[in-house]
């Protein structure tokens, strides 16, 4: 498994002819299985009782109009308010640590290795945009400092938090499902960004705008959605040809990442 020094492999893409499609004028899809599903969202939804509750509490570090999100880590509550305030409160109610970041609304907060949270939100203006901050649990400051936007947190192995940037390189025009890379929980570092394309001929006319939002991790192996084709690639080599796996259904909830 990866050390938290090294960096993901250098940007690939699938070869021209993939072993994994048939080799004929019309591909067909032949599938070795069925995906696993994508993890359940972070359980942040607030009670009306506790939304009330927390809203009163995190207003004592800055205006908190209404709480929209919370997680806990080691006896610490963390409290995300509409206008991007970010609260951390210990176990009798008190302020600890409070910040501010880039996002008119949270959607959810979730921890992230040891000492890190991930924190997901919007913006409203020419067009609703996704937006990531990942904060240092005990002082809530920033571990990245630039904006992340219209990007999924996959997951984190040792202390590495692995993105998936699923916008604007080109997308919708090109064909580009999948762009990858790591960022360190120690000191904010970004990896090489590696992007996919699996199996290019046979998906060269779906090209949704969008795409790459309902990618997602689990454990080690990283899963490139594309329709009804699902490609499992082993987050260590990713140069390696993914495995070809039939799509799991869409659970009802929606996965972080997606607005």
């Amino acid at each position: 498994m990866r050390s938290p020094t090294e960096t993901v492999p250098p940007p690939i893409t699938a070869p021209p002819h993939s072993p994994y499609v048939a080799d004929s004028a019309t591909p067909t899809v032949t599938t070795d299985g069925l995906a696993p599903g994508p993890a359940e969202p972070p359980q942040n939804q607030l009670t009306p009782g506790e939304a009330t509750r927390l809203r009163g509490l995190a207003s004592r570090a800055g205006t908190c109009t209404a709480a929209q999100a919370t997680t806990t880590l080691d006896k610490v509550q963390y409290v995300g308010c509409d206008g991007g305030l970010v609260v951390a409160l210990d176990a009798q109610g008190r302020v600890m640590a409070s910040t501010r970041v880039s996002m008119e609304g949270i959607n959810w907060i979730s921890v992230a290795g040891s000492n890190a949270l991930v924190v997901e939100g919007w913006n409203d203006g020419a067009a609703l945009e996704n937006d990531l901050s990942i904060l240092r649990s005990m002082t809530l400051k920033p571990i990245v400092h630039h904006r992340m936007t219209d990007t999924t947190y996959l997951g984190t192995i040792e202390e590495q938090a692995y993105m998936d940037d699923w916008c604007c390189h080109g997308r919708p025009d090109v064909y580009q499902p999948a762009t990858i890379y790591s960022i360190s929980l120690e000191d904010g570092s970004e990896s090489e960004h590696v992007s996919l394309a699996p199996d290019p001929q046979l998906h060269k006319s779906r090209e949704p705008l969008g795409q790459g939002g309902r990618n997602y991790l689990v454990g080690t192996r990283f899963y490139v959605v594309v329709g009804d084709v699902t490609y499992e690639y082993d987050v260590d080599n990713l140069s390696k040809a993914p495995k070809r796996l039939a799509t799991a259904p869409t659970p009802s909830a929606e996965r972080p990442g997606q607005i």
